[in-house]
């Protein structure tokens, strides 16, 4: 009953969002003409005859990622777009749009000066004073994280009124120069290593994501264009990849790196067998670097900023910020020994996914031993797709499913959104022979 409900509650839903005209294709960006049908999880676009999930649809009709044409820039862009040689060029002028960052900035560091010039000038003149249990040097790491984060807006700010780029694209690489104030910096990637041109959120401003522009290699990034307007980023994307002869898709062929265990199909093919490998690295890194400085940052919360005796914690804003200081010290080491935790539990496990003519198989495999396995036909297999699951560090992370039947099933829950989109590739190359 509770299932029903909540089937139909999501129905009514989805039928809103196809009225209001904010039910869109991720893929091409067509409005959808037509409700999804009662209960199912997908839908097919009518544009690019594309499979999707429903919570994708949703997704971008109320992130109004909107989809470009190269061949259409926006009449009022300042973008100015140049070839010559074998090369061509793109000239980012200064967007001029970070009043909002230097006001916050600048009220930030004012409150934030008041404050902590008259402790400062207390803890030089004596050094030895205390505030119960709590030494004079505390008020540094105390007050150097306020300042962080101040001085670290107000260059956000700096950057996005006053910096320019040139985005320079030829045969062999794609480089990426900024300039602010006389000071040039520039990075690049050889084309062979582009996986992906895509419009990413970079962050969200009053609960609304602000997309940018991401050129994603195999070994690092290039990351511009959050203050552009939404039509410039979508007609730059769009000119960025037909210069790398990829007019309609987001990632170009499948790269020599990827971590499959058979050749990706050039058509549907009767059987195949791909593997997946647990990121252990990818996650037991960044987990052995957090872990301990979340652990020091308690022990901070707990024997400095809040000492174990209440009558020695000082004034009440010095147990407030203790308390949050505690919080967020408790979440950092907390998902830090989760990753760990993962890496020790999953280690040398992988997801396999089989098939053959009838039916097809997802296996959790440790050596050569199966600890999971789950059997569907192979008829009612829809497609196999990557959702964005968050980010461990910097690394984008992907879900794996499987749409079978009008269900999701989990392929693998953590994966490099890298790998993850090659394998859904070659997966659905398999299946279908597209």
């Amino acid at each position: 009953m509770i299932n029903d409900l909540v089937s139909k509650l999501k129905d009514r839903h989805y039928a809103d969002l196809l009225a209001k005209g904010r039910l869109v294709c991720p893929d091409c960006g067509a409005a959808a003409t037509d409700a999804p049908d009662a209960g199912a999880s997908t839908m097919r676009c009518a544009r690019c005859r594309t499979t999707v999930l429903l919570e994708e649809w949703s997704r971008a009709g109320r992130d109004g990622l909107m989809v470009g044409d190269a061949d259409s820039p926006p009449p009022d862009t300042k973008i100015v777009r140049s070839t010559n040689g074998g090369g061509t060029t793109w000239h980012i002028p200064a967007g001029g749009k970070g009043g909002c960052f230097l006001l916050f900035a600048g009220i930030w560091l004012s409150g934030i000066a008041v404050v902590s010039m008259p402790m400062i000038f207390g803890f030089i003149t004596d050094p030895t004073k205390q505030q119960g249990d709590i030494p004079g040097w505390a008020i540094i790491p105390f007050l150097g994280l306020f300042w962080i984060i101040g001085l670290g807006v107000l260059y956000l700010g700096l950057r996005a009124q006053f910096a320019q780029y040139l985005l320079t694209v030829d045969g062999s690489m794609i480089a990426l120069r900024r300039e602010m104030f006389g000071r040039v910096s520039e990075k690049s990637i050889a084309l062979d290593e582009v996986v992906r041109i895509v419009q990413k959120e970079f962050y969200q401003k009053n609960y609304q994501s602000v997309f940018g522009i991401e050129i994603e290699g195999k070994r690092s990034k290039l990351r511009f264009g959050s203050m552009l307007e939404d039509d410039e980023k979508a007609w730059l994307v769009a000119d960025l990849r037909r210069a790398f002869m990829q007019p309609g898709d987001i990632l170009p062929p499948m790269a020599s790196h990827a971590p499959l265990t058979a050749t990706p199909p050039a058509g549907r093919q009767s059987s195949f067998s791909f593997t997946l490998e647990t990121p252990w690295l990818a996650i037991l890194i960044p987990a052995l670097i957090v872990l301990p400085v979340g652990i020091f940052f308690v022990c901070i919360g707990f024997w400095v900023i809040n000492p174990g005796n209440p009558q020695d914690r000082g004034p009440d804003w010095v147990r407030l910020f203790g308390a949050a200081w505690l919080l967020m010290s408790s979440v950092v080491t907390i998902s830090a020994a989760s990753g760990a935790l993962f890496v020790l539990r999953n280690r040398g496990a992988r997801s396999q996914f089989d098939g053959d003519e009838t039916n097809v198989s997802i296996r959790l495999m440790k050596g050569e031993r199966s600890i999971r396995e789950k059997w569907y036909p192979r008829s009612e297999v829809t497609t196999v797709k990557a959702v964005t699951r968050g980010k461990y560090g910097t690394t984008e992370m992907k879900r794996v499913l499987l749409l079978v039947g009008g269900k999701k099933i989990e392929i693998a829950k953590w994966v490099p959104a890298i790998e993850a989109d090659q394998f859904v590739r070659a997966a659905n190359a398999a299946l279908h022979g597209k």
